[in-house]
């Protein structure tokens, strides 16, 4: 251990034995009737292993750097101590007693969630606050005082420097997942809020690996911490189920996908994709396969992806399908499944896509669809991980289909049993006695799950960020109300719209699955696109015409000759660190005094945007745009 390392340690506690922690009580620990109250209606009826370790230092007052991994109940850990020790009500406007720094708006919301849980029969006043919102109602939270703030960096930066927030008063201080922070380029950011606050406060930090620099870190702004470390073995999945499904060449591979939902049967799952296009696709594909999906992507703006959370959450939505940068920070009760379309680039990644089931100690089930590409990733993660891998064998398509009709059937006839039909039940029956009958079914199968991918795919893109449906009705919505406007912004909009490019075929148009609901019977195609044959079930799926979907994605950058990056590829060496990327991945193509251009994969250029955006190179402030 090298001297940082160890100073920033402090003394490790051993995590307590299995048995220890079997026979602990939240009653053992000096915390309030009203949180052991709250404690019990959220369904906690004995600590995990991090909270047994942690909840009574840190009622003591002590620092520590706690290595746990998520899902282990560390936000439960440091928010029973936070709850019981900060004052409820006696935070002054704009000066909060605790704070919590988090490297993702999803992770802020679910801790200040939880947090909420913790302290609502105590009235403690808390915060959320984030990026991606305005911020007129974060402001409205702060002037009328608040205890403790659940927040991530960027945004806790701009209040403070707006005159919104003070940390002289703080307390207490918690890093959550101190490690994402770090890969994400915010860094620089925490180690300023931490100068901001006060000497005497109580620091927390959690993180699930310990790099130098937070090591560091930890030994400069923490006073004699306890090291906790109840990680294991962090980057293992012991407690889910690996399974690989060989994709099999000639059978379409989302037709595969539907094979495995339709015989596991998962009560909810995520499918990661590892691209925005084929999230979208294959939620579409679902969607008309008679399953409730909805895509994820990192072009949702803020709204939409809690409004997806919360479906999810709440049970309304069965599969989300979602890529890395969608997903980041996401955290679900009893998610029994994750499923990989598509394995990912790297071999750290699965670890953190499979991390999002089999979470405080239940079993999970992650399956990945496994092709000629990804046989190296299997290898790798074998070899690094010592991960076994269960095969599965995609299952028969008669047995499939037989569940497929009774899922349907299942499905219909308990929204039939509570609908008004008597109206039609006589030409019903005329229907299924003639010789059409099955395929007058089967047409009304298919006009049924068209409807339902529609009304879902409107429901999805009504706010988000890309294009659609909800994309269109904006603009026709603009449209319609130009004649309203007055004349000379009229004439502005006609000006700036003469100096457009020409609009290539189906640009801004996604790639749309075109599923099959029925034997025989496949989806009208509304797009402008060849639909591709799936196969003798009629399955189709539209092949986008946009050229850009597979075509590498360029990204300017705010930084060059001047800022220091003066070597061939010194700017794209730079970026790669600051997402945690490894060198040759970002691609320089070319840079100049005071920019850069870059280029990488469309899933690339989206995380990078994701993590350096926004970061710190000494005093100037990195901006990422996507120019094509």
């Amino acid at each position: 251990m090298s001297d940082v390392t160890a100073a920033a340690a402090g003394e490790v506690a051993p995590p307590p034995a299995d048995d220890e922690t079997a026979e602990q009580s939240f009653a053992l620990f000096p915390i309030a009737i009203e949180i052991r109250e709250a404690l019990s209606e959220l369904g906690y009826d004995k600590p995990t292993a991090v909270q047994t370790a942690v909840i009574e230092p840190a009622m003591a007052g002590h620092d520590l750097v706690v290595q746990a991994k998520t899902g282990s109940g560390k936000t439960a850990a440091f928010g029973i101590p936070l709850v019981e020790k900060i004052v409820a009500g006696s935070g002054e406007p704009g000066c909060p007693l605790a704070l919590v720094l988090t490297p993702t708006r999803e992770l802020a919301l679910q801790v200040a969630e939880e947090l909420y849980n913790l302290s609502k029969r105590k009235e403690t006043k808390l915060l959320a606050v984030y990026g991606g919102v305005p911020m007129g109602k974060q402001i409205a939270g702060l002037k009328v005082g608040v205890d403790i703030i659940v927040g991530t960096p960027g945004r806790l930066l701009d209040h403070i420097r707006r005159g919104n927030l003070s940390l002289s008063a703080l307390r207490m201080v918690v890093l959550d997942e101190a490690d994402e922070m770090l890969s994400m380029g915010f860094w620089d950011d925490v180690t300023d809020l931490l100068r901001m606050s006060p000497d005497s406060r109580q620091t927390m930090l959690f993180s699930a690996t310990l790099p130098y620099q937070i090591a560091r870190a930890a030994a400069e702004f923490l006073k004699q911490p306890t090291r906790l470390d109840l990680s294991g073995d962090i980057l293992t999945v012991a407690e889910i189920d690996n399974c690989i499904v060989h994709v099999v060449p000639d059978i379409p591979k989302p037709r595969q996908l539907l094979y495995i939902l339709e015989t596991e049967q998962p009560e909810s799952a995520i499918i990661f994709c590892n691209t925005r296009n084929e999230a979208e696709m294959i939620a579409k594909y679902l969607t008309q396969s008679g399953f409730v999906a909805e895509a994820l992507t990192g072009n949702f703006k803020q709204r939409d992806r809690e409004r997806v959370m919360q479906r999810i959450k709440a049970g309304d939505l069965r599969f989300m399908v979602a890529t890395d940068v969608a997903a980041r920070g996401i955290d679900i009760d009893d998610l029994s499944h994750v499923i990989l379309y598509s394995l990912p680039e790297f071999s750290e990644v699965y670890v953190h896509r499979v991390g999002r089931t089999g979470r405080i100690g239940k079993l999970g089930t992650a399956i990945s669809l496994v092709d000629g590409r990804g046989l190296g990733t299997l290898s790798v993660l074998e070899r690094e991980f010592n991960i076994s891998f269960t095969e599965k064998t995609l299952p028969d398509e008669q047995d499939v289909l037989k569940r497929r009709s009774e899922r349907i059937m299942k499905d219909l006839s308990e929204k039939a049993s509570v609908a008004e039909v008597g109206q039609h039940l006589s030409v019903a029956e005329e229907i299924i006695g003639s010789t059409d009958g099955a395929q007058v079914v089967a047409f009304l199968l298919k006009s049924y799950f068209s409807v339902r991918a529609v009304d879902s795919d409107r429901h999805s893109s009504s706010g988000s960020n890309g294009s659609g449906n909800g994309e269109q009705s904006r603009r026709q919505v603009a449209s319609d109300n130009s004649d309203n406007q007055d004349p000379a912004r009229r004439g502005r909009r006609r000006r700036s719209r003469r100096g457009r490019r020409p609009r290539r075929p189906n640009e801004g148009q996604d790639a749309v699955a075109e599923g099959e609901s029925t034997n025989g019977a496949a989806f009208d195609n509304p797009s402008n696109s060849d639909p591709v044959d799936l196969g003798d079930t009629g399955e189709t799926t539209v092949a986008s015409t946009d050229v850009s979907v597979d075509r590498m994605k360029h990204l300017r950058v705010n930084i060059g000759f001047e800022d220091g990056f003066k070597g061939r590829g010194a700017v794209a060496k730079k970026i790669s660190a600051l997402a945690g990327l490894n060198d040759g991945i970002i691609q320089e193509v070319e840079s100049r005094r005071d920019y850069a251009v870059l280029k990488a994969t469309p899933e690339i250029a989206e995380l990078v945007v994701e993590r350096v955006d926004g970061a710190q190179v000494g005093k100037k402030t990195i901006t990422v745009q996507v120019t094509n």
